[in-house]
């Protein structure tokens, strides 16, 4: 049966067999689901139509720029599917930034965790689920998932990860070790946590609202990003560890890792006491004689040779981050055609 001859029941029901099979992300999904319903109410009994569709999507116009986004991405691809390009109705991914998370709230949340009154036998637990998630990047599902035999010395295996990926997450020294003591003895396919992830993220709401500090689960994974650029990280291997699909979402991070900018401006905090006022006496020697302002800018030379190393680590990152990107929506295109 061609499309144009079915009822709206029956399109949105096939058009739903389609979604199952292209978005594995049942949060992903369920969001899908409910928008396409608000459509077909939206169209009663008229069929779907590019101009019914832009009035669908205008009621949503006081919604947050990357929910319309949202919204017009998964409207236009039913609308593709059915036959009807939306060409005239181009929305701009908003190029927002995560929240920027300070170590010393996630330190008041552990402490927090750690001056419970009631049950205080799962102390080390919950401190090592924030440790681990801290360290690692893990999503909320991927840390209740996580089961023993996945846990490996300086490693650990992540399965089923977001989109149904799986993924190895190399582990610092510390957090490995306190790992590995925690798992010692127990049975290979026991949950390391015993926890689902909505418990997490209930426990973990919980706790920062004790401790004052504005942090979600989510929160300790946009950390790790951003700690790890903040220390010169490969791009590319920050995307790796987190498991995002690509770089673009890497890229998220680079705009709060921005600690090489500052660097550059804290340069002008060593401007030469009580300012230039010309002269030869003011120049000083190439040779950095003593007493000799040339000797104090050799200093400053010195001693900002590393931020100036840092500079350009940072910069080499970023150029590597867009060239990959640039390839990633080249093959995207080509792939689209």
């Amino acid at each position: 049966m061609q499309l144009r001859q079915m009822s709206n029941d029956q399109l949105f029901e096939l058009y739903d067999s389609d979604l199952v099979l292209r978005i594995h992300n049942q949060q992903n999904l369920r969001g899908a689901r409910r928008l396409l319903a608000q459509f077909q109410a939206y169209l009663g009994q008229w069929p779907p139509s590019k101009e019914l569709a832009k009035g669908f999507l205008a009621l949503y116009t006081d919604r947050k720029p990357l929910t319309l986004y949202t919204y017009s991405v998964t409207l236009g691809t039913f609308m593709r599917w059915y036959g009807e390009e939306m060409d005239d109705l181009k929305l701009k991914r908003p190029k927002t930034m995560p929240p920027y998370v300070e170590a010393d709230d996630i330190d008041r949340l552990y402490e927090a965790l750690g001056e419970k009154r009631t049950h205080k036998g799962i102390i080390e637990r919950d401190q090592l689920l924030v440790h681990l998630a801290r360290r690692s990047g893990l999503r909320r599902a991927e840390l209740a998932n996580l089961e023993v035999r996945h846990c490996h010395d300086g490693w650990i295996e992540v399965r089923g990860g977001k989109g149904g990926k799986d993924r190895r997450v190399p582990l610092a020294n510390g957090v490995n070790q306190q790992l590995q003591a925690f798992i010692s003895g127990r049975e290979p396919e026991e949950k390391v946590f015993k926890l689902k992830a909505a418990s997490i993220s209930d426990k973990i709401r919980q706790f920062a609202k004790k401790a004052g500090v504005p942090i979600r689960c989510h929160s300790l994974r946009h950390h790790c990003a951003t700690a790890l650029l903040e220390r010169g990280g490969n791009p590319e291997a920050v995307r790796q560890l987190l498991g995002h699909e690509n770089l673009a979402t890497t890229q998220q991070y680079v705009a709060l890792a921005r600690g090489a900018m500052r660097e550059v401006v804290e340069l002008l905090e060593d401007d030469v006491p009580g300012g230039y006022t010309g002269g030869d006496q003011h120049r000083g020697d190439d040779r950095g004689q003593p007493g000799c302002i040339g000797a104090e800018h050799n200093a400053l030379g010195d001693r900002h040779l590393m931020s100036w190393e840092i500079v350009e680590q940072r910069r080499r990152n970023e150029e590597l981050l867009q060239e990959q990107i640039r390839r990633g929506e080249e093959k995207a295109r080509r792939m689209s055609y």
